[in-house]
């Protein structure tokens, strides 16, 4: 085992060697088997000590070979210390960080990350926040129209609205629709229909129906003639 190999005298390359031996690997297979290359295996089989990585890197793969080859890596990395063939790396003397592992964010790249997303929202919701309101009708589907019935239905949906008002009247708003039963009078009716957002502008459409009650048939004037004459008798 590692503690009669080192009472022995023997070094680290003689040990690896007798222990890649044993497990019947070649260099090449253990290190497409430990991800370490194939240099520093060599490296290590030779004794060309010198020749290692820095510490940090040393202590990873001495690690990853103790669980591979069955032995401590403590032991040896002791005996590396003791030959001077532990070589600083500078600094911290820790491994250096990889470039595609994921990094905690700082504080300040936190508030950088939520400010980006806050623009990035309000960015395309702009116009749904602060822009104007759009009213699209149903009925009276253009300006000016006319009706034959006293009573009509204004109906419509609006887009990004708060309130909705027909004549300074508060319409409610279901799912973005309206409807507003309004009674014409004999001749031109006008309906302000106004749409309000809580942080945003309004936007106003004015329409007109005409009131033109249908003619009555001659029978039905007859009897109406009738009817005041009646009265006027009376």
């Amino acid at each position: 085992m590692t503690p009669d190999l080192r009472e022995a005298n023997l070094d680290f390359a003689a040990f690896f060697n007798e222990k890649v031996k044993a497990r019947g690997l070649t260099l090449k297979k253990l290190a497409d088997t430990t991800g370490i290359a194939l240099q520093h295996l060599e490296n290590l089989s030779g004794a060309n000590y010198a020749a290692l990585p820095p510490a940090p890197y040393l202590r990873g793969y001495m690690k990853i070979l103790g669980r591979t080859l069955d032995f401590d890596p403590q032991v040896w990395l002791e005996y590396f210390a003791e030959i001077r063939a532990l070589r600083s790396s500078g600094g911290s003397d820790a491994l250096p960080r990889n470039r595609f592992a994921l990094q905690p964010i700082k504080k300040h790249g936190l508030a950088a990350i939520v400010t980006l997303a806050l623009l990035l929202y309000f960015g395309f919701r702009f116009s749904a926040i602060f822009g104007q309101p759009s009213i699209t009708l149903a009925y009276p589907a253009e300006a000016i129209v006319s009706s034959a019935v006293r009573n009509v239905t204004l109906a419509g949906e609006t887009r990004h609205a708060t309130d909705l008002f027909v004549n300074g009247e508060s319409v409610p708003l279901e799912e973005n629709r309206f409807v507003k039963e309004v009674e014409l009078q004999p001749g031109l009716n006008s309906f302000e229909i106004k749409a309000k957002k809580f942080l945003g502008g309004e936007t106003t459409i004015l329409r007109q129906i005409i009131y033109e009650p249908a003619p009555l048939p001659p029978s039905a004037l007859v009897e109406e003639e009738e009817a005041t004459s009646t009265d006027n008798n009376q």
